[in-house]
């Protein structure tokens, strides 16, 4: 419970900052990308790649950008449980 509440909360996050710099329906040009890296690493502490992520993969809309940096944010929060659940039954 306390886990999916979580996941609801991150998403949530990821989405208003992404909705902020990345307007839903909006031209590439209005994109504030620099922006967007600042605010998810500020929030989350995730570094994420986004303007080269876009530069490699110029056909990256709005849509699967967001899936990437939910994607990225799933996978940094899972590595973090698995560290964590490894601290937790270390032995002292």
């Amino acid at each position: 419970m306390l886990e999916r509440q979580l996941t609801v909360m991150r998403y949530d996050v990821l989405s208003d900052l992404i909705s902020t710099y990345v307007p839903p329906g909006s031209i590439e040009e209005l994109w504030e990308i620099p922006e967007l890296e600042n605010a998810v690493k500020a929030e989350t502490g995730l570094e994420l790649p986004i303007a080269q992520w876009l530069e490699e993969n110029p056909d990256l809309h709005e849509e699967t950008l967001r899936e990437r940096v939910t994607t990225a944010a799933d996978e940094s929060y899972a590595e973090k449980e698995v560290l964590a659940s490894a601290r937790k039954y270390a032995p002292i």
